[in-house]
């Protein structure tokens, strides 16, 4: 059913806005809104007509075929405005919301095919799309529309009404008329603004509440051809809100409603028919006729003048984690500078700044692309000097080292400091990765991001290394380089290219730069000899042309010193960890470790410790440090440091950064000098010295203190040199174990105890950082280290089971937790035993208070209780406070029944620590979970007020503490909506557990439990809500998952004992 319009009174309007309401404003029409949205404006057109036909009709347009419905919609409103006297006089915008667009494109469709209407395309000035999606190709396109419908009808997925609109069959005669209408644009002559959204909507699915980017920038876009009476102007712009506002009327932004109708000037200004257009200066007496029955709407105003602000034709909007001005320009390309010598590559630089450079585009969508090569092709170079010619496109270039999750995190945790998101080194890396990449995906500035040496990674855990860190969204430009195409995984969009060697005369104008030759006849014909025999490699070539200037050699010279051609060509791969190079490089450098060893003495050896640790940079003056402290007998003169770093930064073995005084080594020397020791003992000298380098300054806190921030910057620059050393390591054993090694290779890698202690201490540096991953890597090296040599490793395995088991505990893992906390204790006590703890220590109480922990997952309280009660014994003779462990103990009284001896425990070190810090004090997490701890206390006790109370101080305290979705916040909002339920308020207990869950969700699967958990209660919640068809889809999903968590088909349905059983003790 088509609901007709309804004429002004004015016989002949100049200037006509029509609106076309969108699926909510249709279902839910209100008429004090549309008023006040043009009342506000404080503008005039002469009149404003709202199209709004019949919900029901509208939505089964889309499912009756050609023939009927939508085409009956949109056929009614041509035939309505083509029947006005003033259709050839005036000039009409379209205001078109959503779905509302939907008709408007395809009455615009009909007219262009139609004679009769033509005069309505003719008399259009302009159209806004507010929250309409044009791009039917798009693969989100279908998806887009059933969020879209959804959100605006607020009806789930089974509302039939809403499968109807949504059908495959709807949604493919919608996707093929925004393909016609893309098309017809082309031949139209008036102008177009899309509105998108900047903020994911939150939607429920069948099961879970889920956020998307429903209209985004891609999906608003439409491409515009040129063959038209007139240019006409496609903008698009992004405003700061979800689909469910721009899917409404804007009643609340004053400023963003004048833009909006200075658009509607602009259109108007610009007609074909032009009106005399008067902004007002005051608000004009307003004629509203009562809005009918059917929804139709006639307002009508008159003029005055007033003068308008500029349209802004973007919306610039902060990311909602950081009100912080954001720092501009951030160039982040460090530790590189631009190379002078820089040669060639212009075709790869074109299509760098063809697939890369920001400009005019017709669809906005994300720009990328990736080069792949070998090491020492010159990729990072090509980058570099890319980079460095973008700086006036790009306020923001963010460099970040690819090869490991660790070198990302911290890139990202720089980047998240240097653009001001956060100003303190957050306590979580993953807080800094999701906070980067918020402000990524939402930002209107220009930003390049270049992932360097993206690692093919066959360890299954690492897949989803290069997802996890690619910014999200259609925006800014990514750069990629890799040596492995396979190690761009789902990288799809964006053009590969392939780096090839240098052209001959690239490689020889690079030699002949870099040698300080002059370029002749024969100098060129020289080098061009040189170049062929290293395959123009630009890292190869930069090395011949050190080792020419430092020993004077001419070209000729060179050419008879290297005459075995076919050496260069029948090498064999590399057998390190860069397998992929080929001895045609090293015989180059070959000639420079000669040459090296008669000019400077010793720096070999330096260089052979630097080819041991991370290569993306040491600061000199750790490594100055590392000599002052070290008790190594021959490291103080195998790192005579500013001695032997001019020598090899002259012949190009290293690369030194002076302003940030680091120094850096390409791989492909790292790989060489690996090779040349591995037959002699040199090797496990250069580990040693390396190993005695770094563990020498590697900051410890003390045992009490773990938490010790402070520290964290500095073991956030050494860590990846540990990671280094445990990778030799590792690779060494795997050899021996897996008998790789060849028969004339026999030497086997050793370590020591103080080895296996520094991974220890890296491995619960990242457990801090909540690089869990990283974190179990090196505590299995060291483990593996114990288990081979146990004599005396008592302590150190002490150690590595207390920090296995607070993994564990992080994830709800209760068996491994409870395992490892045993095993913690087993092997403290030992240590202490054979003398290697000395009483008292805190490594005893810790030892006691895992094992308190372990007898709680056991339901075993009293002995619990005992186990605390033992830590603090202890803990009095030690330095630091226990107040986690006293918060346990209160706990095991709580579950004991002694409520009232648990509640004057905990009050009173809440009422101690507020003393200290002041009341709900923010200093650390520690008073949080008091409350926490209080709430859950008073719930046993029932005091449900005061434990609901108890729940929302501790998810304020946290929410202050960590500043983001952390898991400690779901458990008290999960606490809050267990609480709600017991009393009764169904709907704001929904709104609790719903927030939970996001953030349980969040945790990459960490948190399952805790989701198993939740899923129940929304059952519960639901069924006694009198939806016993949505209780049950929730208790279906919740069992599913309880099931897979513990590994069993054969379970009964459980109960809410059942999931709490799921969860540890401290988040009950």
């Amino acid at each position: 059913m088509l609901l007709p319009l309804i004429g002004t009174s004015l016989e002949r309007p100049k200037s006509v806005v029509i609106i076309l309401r969108s699926l909510r404003q249709a279902s839910r029409p209100s008429f004090d809104d549309e008023k006040s949205w043009w009342a506000s404006l404080n503008g005039s057109v002469d009149a404003v007509f709202v199209f709004s036909p019949n919900v029901d009709s509208f939505l089964a347009a889309y499912t009756s075929g050609p023939q009927g419905g939508l085409p009956d919609a949109a056929t009614g409103l041509l035939q309505e405005l083509s029947a006005k006297p003033w259709i050839n006089t005036c000039s009409i915008v379209f205001f078109a919301h959503s779905f509302g667009g939907i008709i408007l494109k395809q009455a615009m469709v009909l007219a262009y095919d139609h004679p009769d209407f033509r005069q309505v395309i003719d008399s259009t000035a302009g159209v806004i799309f507010l929250g309409t999606a044009h791009d039917g190709n798009s693969p989100g396109f279908n998806k887009a529309l059933r969020v879209s419908a959804g959100v605006e009808l607020e009806c789930s997925h089974r509302n039939s009404i809403l499968r109807q609109l949504v059908s495959d069959r709807s949604l493919g005669e919608i996707r093929d008329l925004c393909n016609q209408f893309q098309s017809l644009s082309s031949n139209l002559s008036y102008d177009i603004c899309s509105f998108y959204e900047e903020r994911e909507t939150p939607y429920r699915t069948r099961f879970s509440t889920k956020q998307m980017l429903v209209i985004s920038s891609s999906l608003a876009r439409l491409q515009l051809g040129r063959s038209g009476p007139r240019q006409r102007q496609e903008t698009a712009i992004g405003l700061d809100m979800n689909h469910d506002g721009l899917s409404s009327y804007i009643v609340s932004d004053q400023t963003l409603k004048e833009q909006l109708f200075q658009i509607v000037a602009n259109f108007l200004s610009t007609a074909t028919v032009q009106p005399p257009l008067l902004l007002t200066s005051a608000l004009p007496e307003m004629q509203i006729q009562q809005e009918s029955p059917n929804h139709v709407l006639e307002i009508f105003r008159t003029a005055a003048p007033r003068p308008k602000p500029p349209i802004q034709s973007t919306a610039t909007s902060q990311p909602e984690a950081s009100p912080k001005p954001i720092r501009l320009p951030c160039h982040i390309i460090y530790p590189y500078q631009r190379n002078p010598a820089f040669t060639g590559r212009s075709d790869i630089l074109e299509a760098m700044t063809s697939a890369l450079t920001p400009g005019v585009k017709l669809r906005q969508e994300q720009k990328k692309i990736a080069v792949v090569g070998m090491g020492g092709i010159g990729k990072t170079q090509i980058a570099v000097e890319y980079a460095f010619r973008s700086v006036q496109d790009f306020p923001v270039i963010l460099w970040a080292h690819a090869e490991t999750r660790a070198k990302l995190s911290q890139s990202y945790s720089e980047f998240d400091r240097e653009l001001g998101l956060s100003s303190t080194a957050t306590q979580n890396e993953n807080e800094s990765r999701r906070r980067v990449k918020s402000w990524l995906a939402t930002t209107n500035v220009n930003w390049l991001m270049v992932l360097d040496n993206v690692e093919d990674k066959t360890n299954e855990d690492d897949e989803s290394l290069l997802t996890d860190f690619w910014p999200t969204g259609d925006r800014g430009s990514v750069l990629v380089t890799t040596r492995n195409e396979a190690s761009l995984g789902q990288f799809t969009g964006g053009e590969i290219k392939t780096i090839a060697k240098l052209a001959d005369d690239d490689g020889a104008d690079l030699l002949l730069r870099l040698s300080g030759r002059p370029d002749n006849t024969i100098n060129r014909r020289d080098a061009q000899a040189i170049c062929s025999r290293i395959e123009f490699l630009p890292l190869a070539i930069s090395s011949v042309a050190a080792l020419l200037k430092s020993t004077k050699l001419g070209l000729d010279d060179y050419l008879v010193e290297y005459t075995n051609s076919d050496l260069i060509r029948k090498s064999k791969p590399l057998s390190g960890p860069e397998a992929h190079y080929l001895f045609s490089l090293a015989t180059a450098w070959q000639s420079q470790f000669t040459h090296l060893d008669q000019d400077s003495p010793g720096s070999r050896s330096f260089l052979n410790i630097l080819a041991l640790l991370d290569p993306d940079g040491i600061r000199e003056e750790f490594l100055l440090e590392g000599v002052q402290k070290t008790k190594h007998p021959k490291l103080p003169s195998l790192l005579n440091v500013r001695k032997f770093r001019g020598s090899l930064t002259v012949m190009d073995l290293i690369y030194r950064n002076a302003d940030m005084k680091k120094i850096w080594m390409h791989r492909l020397m790292q790989g060489i000098c690996q090779v040349t020791m591995v037959d002699t003992n040199t090797y496990q000298e250069a580990f040693d010295c390396a190993f005695d380098l770094i563990n020498t300054i590697w900051p410890v806190p003390d045992r009490h203190n773990r938490q010790n921030g402070s520290f964290w910057p500095r073991q956030q620059e050494l860590v990846p040199h540990v990671e280094s050393l445990a990778e030799h390591y590792r690779e060494f054993h795997q050899r021996d174990r897996t008998g790789e090694a060849s028969s004339g290779d026999n030497f086997s890698l050793k370590a020591s105890r103080a080895f296996a202690e520094l991974l220890y201490n890296a491995g619960w540096y990242f457990y801090e950082r909540g690089n869990f991953r990283s974190s179990y890597a090196l505590l299995n090296t060291a483990e593996q280290y114990c288990i081979a040599h146990p004599d005396g490793a008592e302590a150190i395995l002490a150690d590595i089971n207390g920090a296995y088991a607070s993994i564990y505990s992080e994830s709800n893992n209760q068996e491994g937790c409870r395992k490892h906390f045993e095993l913690q204790l087993k092997y403290c006590l030992e240590a202490i035993e054979k003398g290697q703890i000395q009483r008292p220590n805190v490594r005893e109480a810790l030892a006691y208070g895992g094992m308190g922990t372990a007898k709680m997952m056991q339901k075993e309280y009293a002995e619990a209780e005992k186990n605390y009660r033992r830590c603090m014994e202890i803990w009095k003779e030690c330095p630091g406070e226990p107040s986690i462990y006293t918060k346990h103990l209160a706990e095991s009284l709580s579950f004991q029944g002694y409520t009232d001896e648990a509640e004057k425990l905990l009050l009173a070190w809440i009422e101690e620590r507020a003393e200290k810090f002041g009341p709900k004090d923010t200093t650390s997490y520690r008073t949080g979970i008091l409350y926490k701890a209080l709430g859950s206390n008073q719930i046993r006790q029932g005091k449900l007020d005061a434990a609901y109370q108890s729940q929302l101080d501790a998810a304020e305290m946290h929410r202050t503490v960590f500043g983001g979705d952390h898991h400690l916040i779901a458990d008290t909002w999960y606490k809050a909506g267990w609480l709600l339920a017991r009393k009764g308020e169904c709907e704001k207990a929904k709104d609790h557990l719903f927030e939970a869950l996001r953030i349980y969700e969040k945790g990459e699967g960490a948190h399952r439990n805790e989701m198993a958990r939740t899923y129940f209660q929304l059952g519960e919640l639901y069924t006694s809500a009198g939806d016993a068809e949505a209780g049950r889809e929730w208790n279906d999903k919740a069992e599913t998952l309880r099931r897979r968590i513990l590994g069993r088909e054969d379970l009964p349905p459980g109960k809410e004992d059942d999931y709490d059983q799921l969860i540890m003790f401290w988040s009950l």
